[in-house]
């Protein structure tokens, strides 16, 4: 009888420890995991890149490796021709986890070369963007187009102002998520935002689809 009793504890005893053990690795896993996000959170920087003859290594089909600035409908150029004129361009790159985009590029055109920007745009059109992120309508002074929104990752648009004077500026706000861990103010100027528009991580659109 003893034996068996003691054939019961010691079973009883190994289980016990191997529940143990299992908790323990399962919560250093977790605390691995989190501490992984952490430091990947902390660590990561914006990159910001404004040379324009470096504008191909980061948008375009031969971008470099770790940037995929995903642009399906082409809206952004996918190359500067060297007969228009660039005023602006600023390319940003942030990837604490997910790869997040803050880009825009205003150029110059002749009449002819406008005309005929504006011609290839036209054919991409301007899809339904007022229902995402709490976007109410264009940017303040501008007239889209082209769109390429999604109810996931954010907006591509190229726009022109109102009062046309040959220049086209493009827009890229990509993120994951429902969310964007960027500060949109600091890296793209309020006059290119769309009307409304809210991608921090406790936006009503997040809210209300999670």
């Amino acid at each position: 009888m003893k034996n068996k009793k003691k054939i019961i504890l010691i079973t009883v005893g190994i289980t016990v420890a191997v529940v143990l053990i299992i908790l323990l690795v399962k919560a250093i896993a977790v605390a691995l995991g989190i501490g992984i996000l952490f430091f990947g959170t902390v660590s990561a920087k914006p990159e910001v890149y404004q040379d324009i003859t470096k504008y191909n290594d980061y948008i375009g089909p031969n971008h470099l490796e770790n940037y995929l600035f995903e642009d399906p409908k082409e809206i952004f150029p996918l190359e500067i021709p060297s007969t228009v004129t660039p005023e602006e361009y600023q390319f940003v790159y942030y990837n604490p986890w997910d790869a997040q985009y803050v880009t825009y590029l205003t150029l110059q055109y002749s009449d002819q070369e406008y005309e005929k920007e504006l011609e290839r745009l036209s054919t991409i059109g301007v899809e339904e963007y007022t229902s995402y992120y709490s976007v109410t309508g264009e940017p303040d002074g501008y007239d889209l187009v082209a769109m390429d929104s999604d109810k996931y990752s954010g907006f591509i648009y190229a726009m022109v102002p109102e009062k046309p004077n040959g220049t086209i500026t493009y827009v890229g706000i990509q993120f994951c998520n429902y969310f964007l861990d960027l500060d949109i103010h600091d890296y793209l100027p309020d006059q290119y935002l769309l009307a409304g528009f809210d991608a921090t991580s406790e936006n009503p659109y997040r809210e209300s689809i999670l």
